[in-house]
């Protein structure tokens, strides 16, 4: 049987190279889901990091309330995001099989896959990712900046689901 423990890694390196390729490009050129409500477990700890990788990996410069703001629209964008909650309850589902090597090969790459696709689709759709390390207020500077915390949001839930798993 192929080994299965890099597959965890596989994904957020994908969700790392779409998010922060796509925003390079266009600076150049110019917590699991509970129970599949939109209600999402994000602490302290779960904002922090959230932030922290937002700011430093797509260089957003925003003060504290322009932070709030985009946390809270990101967080409000995926929790009604019907698409990425099957996704991330199926990630969930899946990522401790995956680390146990017990999960199904197909399973796995169609669902490797779908995430992609719907990160591409995420990323390609308007607002322009890269707008969100512009300076100020605007719809669409917002609208990007809370694209950014939502992508950074499944990043973490993804995380911290994978370490939640037996060794």
């Amino acid at each position: 049987m192929r080994n299965l423990s890099a597959r965890p890694g596989l994904i957020l390196a994908i969700l790392y190279v779409l998010v922060f390729g796509v925003a390079g490009c266009s600076r150049r050129g110019s917590s699991p889901n509970r129970g599949g409500d939109g209600d999402f477990d994000c602490d302290a700890t779960c904002e922090a990091d959230v932030r922290s990788h937002a700011v430093s990996a797509g260089r957003l410069q925003v003060n504290e309330a322009q932070w709030q703001a985009a946390f809270a629209a990101g967080k409000a964008e995926l929790a009604n995001d019907p698409q990425w909650l099957e996704l991330i309850a199926e990630m969930n589902q899946l990522i401790c099989p995956i680390i146990a090597h017990t999960a199904d090969r197909q399973k796995v790459q169609d669902l490797e896959q779908r995430i992609g696709q719907r990160t591409t689709d995420d990323l390609l759709a308007p607002p322009n990712v890269g707008n969100a390390t512009k300076a100020g207020d605007s719809p669409e500077v917002d609208a990007a900046r809370a694209k950014v915390v939502k992508i950074h949001l499944i990043r973490y839930i993804f995380y911290r689901q994978r370490h939640s798993c037996p060794h």
